[in-house]
């Protein structure tokens, strides 16, 4: 933020290109806050010093609209805009050209980390001290077993539950993302877990499933106490659940 950021901000544009060089950088990035009055003074002086200038704002964001905002309820809210903060600059001839020509980004690989079986057996085993931890490592678990994300856990209810003639139990559940169905077996650990949490869930459904960034906080907890070389996610529960439970054991996905 620059001088323009009023109560936020306390660089001045005609110091900061100086300070900027001293570091060894050779581009500089403004987002005032809710305002774009320096726009033109920062990128001239950005091109005087030679140094790139990245155009950009921090705006509000309105959970309603933004004549309506009642405290601790919409919260503050705020989005950096860079490139379409600079081509409205563009089209409005604020600025002469577009500063982005020719830069890619670069996306780095995301790699999808699994648990292998002694880290699986070590989170199952562990002895944790309190019910909500126990209650996320079970959901896990479970999760492990059966291949369902946060969202299909949810939603699972008896009426996804099929008994089929060889007395075994299905679930018989359409994928949140896809809407494809799926037949999964359920083998004796979900089972299990099943029946410990056995009227949890409201109107119908298995399990009383919380939030994701409170399921991120106690799994980081159990991975931390398990020893685990890895930050434990619940996205890495379907990961095990393709590698460790189906492909290891030559079962097909």
């Amino acid at each position: 933020h620059t001088e323009y950021s009023l109560l936020d901000g306390a660089c001045r544009i005609d110091q900061l290109m100086d300070r900027v060089k001293e570091c060894g950088q050779t581009a500089i990035a403004c987002t005032d806050h809710g305002v774009m009055y320096s726009c033109v003074q920062f990128y001239k002086a950005a091109k005087k010093a030679g140094i790139k200038p990245i155009i950009g704002c921090e705006v509000y964001v309105a959970t309603r609209t933004r004549f309506d905002k009642v405290n601790k309820i919409d919260g503050n809210n705020h989005l950096i805009l860079l490139c379409k903060i600079v081509r409205l600059a563009v089209k409005r001839r604020i600025l002469s050209r577009y500063p982005f020509t020719g830069y890619k980004l670069e996306i780095p690989p995301t790699l999808h980390l699994h648990l292998t079986g002694e880290q699986l057996a070590k989170v199952m085993a562990i002895d944790l001290p309190t019910y909500r931890l126990c209650h996320t490592r079970d959901l896990f678990v479970f999760s492990t077993f059966t291949g369902l994300g946060r969202a299909e856990m949810a939603e699972l209810s008896e009426r996804h539950i099929v008994t089929a003639p060889d007395g075994s139990k299905w679930i018989h559940i359409n994928r949140q993302k896809t809407k494809v169905e799926c037949r999964i077996k359920l083998l004796d650990i979900p089972l299990r877990i099943m029946e410990k949490y056995k009227g949890e869930g409201e109107n119908g459904r298995l399990f009383r499933v919380p939030a994701t960034c409170s399921l991120s906080r106690s799994l980081k907890i159990i991975g931390e106490m398990c020893g685990l070389e890895c930050h434990l996610t619940y996205y890495m529960s379907r990961h095990t659940y393709a590698t460790e439970i189906c492909l290891s054991n030559g079962v097909p996905i």
